[in-house]
């Protein structure tokens, strides 16, 4: 018999209940009214490009867009290309690798964060996010609907662009369903505090302790 246990995320810096001046962060980063966020590597096999495509459209409704990409890696230099590319130059942000209190305080200061790829095993940044009170839009595949349900967030179709664009849309024009969908978020992560992954390891030894003497 076999089942996986979460690695823990650090509540005390990942936590709804922490103070940020929403507006302070928009500004210091130049985002907008409206943001997205993603973070984590800049790898082609996080799909980035579909969530630069789909920022595209979402533009059409909301003109200010942004889309604050955390992180560094191999696929940043194309992905700028792709930004240029779509005129999105005011829009998309690289904001490089930020340490864990300040990707803490642009989460909160976000609108939606949103996850296209479709290599993920787990994604500690969903759950960074959600314990922020941030909904996530994730892709439809894989382990991403574990951790993206009804309560806390919306699933889109994998590499489609225009379903993610469209969901993303839905969730910023409705602020009631926004709200609806954070605090379902932050209901949902407590469960991956480090003292209630520990309690799973110890659940587990004692399971295999006890067996071993049977």
């Amino acid at each position: 018999p076999a089942r996986s246990i979460s690695n823990p995320v650090d509540m005390r810096v990942f936590n709804n209940l922490n103070k940020t001046d929403r507006q302070a962060i928009r500004k210091k980063y130049n985002l907008s009214d409206y943001v997205v966020v993603y973070a984590g590597r800049l790898a082609y096999e996080k799909n980035i490009d579909v969530v630069i495509r789909a920022i595209k459209i979402v533009k059409e409704d909301f003109p200010e867009i942004s889309l604050a990409l955390a992180g560094h890696g191999q696929a940043l230099d194309l992905l700028k290309k792709l930004v240029v590319e779509l005129a999105l130059e005011k829009n998309v942000k690289f904001l490089g690798t930020l340490n864990h209190h300040d990707l803490a305080k642009l989460y909160r200061s976000a609108d939606v964060f949103a996850m296209a790829s479709t290599s993920e095993v787990q994604s500690l940044v969903v759950i960074q996010a959600m314990a922020c009170g941030l909904p996530v839009i994730g892709v439809n595949y894989n382990s991403i609907p574990e951790l993206v349900r009804p309560e806390n967030g919306l699933l889109f179709a994998a590499d489609d662009h225009e379903d993610l664009a469209k969901q993303t849309v839905k969730l910023l024009a409705d602020a009631g369903l926004r709200n609806k969908l954070s605090q379902g978020a932050i209901n949902f992560t407590p469960r991956f505090s480090a003292g209630n992954i520990a309690k799973e390891w110890a659940e587990l030894y004692k399971e295999v302790i006890e067996s071993r003497n049977k």
